[in-house]
């Protein structure tokens, strides 16, 4: 909109405009909540055919995260083995690898959203080796979890991991 067909306008008016474009509305109002370079981070590890996995650090209102991007169909499959194993311990009568079987299912349907023409780019993110050093300096997870969390809820991230903690 130029300067001249403000004229005249109300504020609500301009706005109301403005908001009623869903583009503006989301890249100028409300701003993006998951960082898109991240964001290609994530699809590239997730569509890679060989394994692509690398160091990353993230930030959060939690604290601070690092460990090994890796894709969510990795993340899925270690899941699902670390479960089985566990409910194996706790119950060894009982063959877990369904229960295995089924979560590394769930790595290659994507993020539970509606299937279309539209490729929905992904929601989480999924580190290995994670650890978690919290907002006090305490370290909360020590190495070798498994995380996933939403990437909507990283405010930061650098390459490489942080050897600090």
């Amino acid at each position: 909109m130029e300067k001249t067909e403000s004229v005249g306008k109300s504020v609500y008016e301009i706005n109301a405009e403005f908001v009623s474009d869903p583009v503006q509305l989301i890249y100028g109002v409300q701003g993006l909540s998951i960082d898109s370079h991240l964001q290609q981070l994530v699809r590239m590890v997730n569509n890679a055919e060989s394994g692509l996995s690398f160091g990353i650090t993230l930030f959060t209102a939690s604290g601070v995260l690092t460990g090994n991007l890796i894709s969510s169909k990795k993340y899925f499959k270690q899941f699902g083995e670390n479960f089985a194993s566990g409910l194996s311990q706790n119950f060894p009568d009982h063959d877990w690898q369904q229960v295995a079987d089924s979560y590394a299912d769930m790595g290659s349907h994507g993020d539970d959203l509606p299937e279309g023409k539209y490729e929905c780019p992904p929601q989480f993110i999924h580190l290995e080796q994670a650890r978690v050093l919290g907002g006090n300096g305490n370290l909360l997870i020590q190495g070798g979890a498994l995380w996933r969390g939403k990437l909507q809820a990283v405010s930061g991230f650098t390459l490489g991991l942080v050897s600090a903690i």
